[in-house]
């Protein structure tokens, strides 16, 4: 009996620090990860930390395990999910019901507001924060600015006509031919005519535009230009007049 009595004292022995493992844990979800750290440092408890992009203050607990209430077990280990904050996604181009949408599923606050600038209307055409930036999105918003539909107009005055209604296609724009209407001078601009001492050289100039340059052009209005026509000799070189033959 006593020597069974020997061989039990070491077995009871090695389960009395036991006891001392189980703890009721505090929560510290939405708090700072390092009010967990000096927890877990003061309690003697590996903490190991899975950190991930989520709507959360960057640096703050998303979860951890065990829980609020529970026991570390006997491997004094605790596992955490630390937020790395939100990264905003890129809705550059995205008409305006997509980016709601997307944000929406993100769980991402948002404001909006429309802006006369480049762009189809509907249109995100500039975003705070900036595309893939990360940010705390306890404290802002994503915010989009819409475009109402249109374009800044380009330098148009001083170019042949032809040249400025290819530029304005080109920008999504349509050019009207306003003074003086004419298809001709619209599809070729340019022309030369032979003449006996010099040729002739006409060139459609486009001498004003509606809405004029560094203005604002929607797209469902065409854009009117007005044109001269520039008239110069060229090549110039001698003539020799041939008179009717008299036989």
């Amino acid at each position: 009996m006593r020597a069974f009595a020997l061989r039990l004292f070491p077995v009871l022995v090695w389960f009395v620090p036991i006891a001392a493992i189980a703890e009721d844990l505090p929560n510290f979800v939405g708090k700072p990860v390092g009010d967990l750290r000096a927890f877990a440092s003061s309690q003697n408890i590996t903490l190991r930390e899975e950190a991930f992009l989520s709507s959360a203050p960057p640096d703050y607990v998303v979860w951890h395990v065990p829980g609020e209430g529970g026991a570390v077990g006997f491997d004094r280990v605790m596992r955490a999910g630390v937020s790395l904050g939100a990264e905003a996604p890129n809705l550059l181009g995205a008409p305006l019901p997509d980016a709601v949408a997307q944000l929406e599923a993100m769980g991402l606050p948002y404001a909006s507001v429309p802006v006369a600038e480049p762009g189809f209307a509907g249109e995100v055409v500039r975003q705070t924060p900036k595309p893939l930036e990360k940010f705390d999105a306890s404290r802002l918003v994503v915010f989009l600015a819409v475009s109402e539909g249109g374009i800044a107009m380009p330098a148009l005055a001083g170019r042949r006509l032809d040249h400025a209604l290819a530029a304005l296609r080109q920008a999504g724009l349509t050019g009207a031919v306003e003074h003086p209407p004419s298809s001709h001078w619209a599809a070729n601009s340019y022309e030369v005519e032979k003449g006996c001492g010099s040729d002739i050289e006409r060139t459609a100039i486009v001498s004003h535009s509606t809405p004029p340059q560094g203005s604002f052009s929607g797209f469902e209005q065409p854009v009117m230009l007005q044109y001269d026509i520039r008239t110069r000799r060229i090549n110039p070189r001698g003539c020799i007049f041939r008179g009717p033959q008299i036989e």
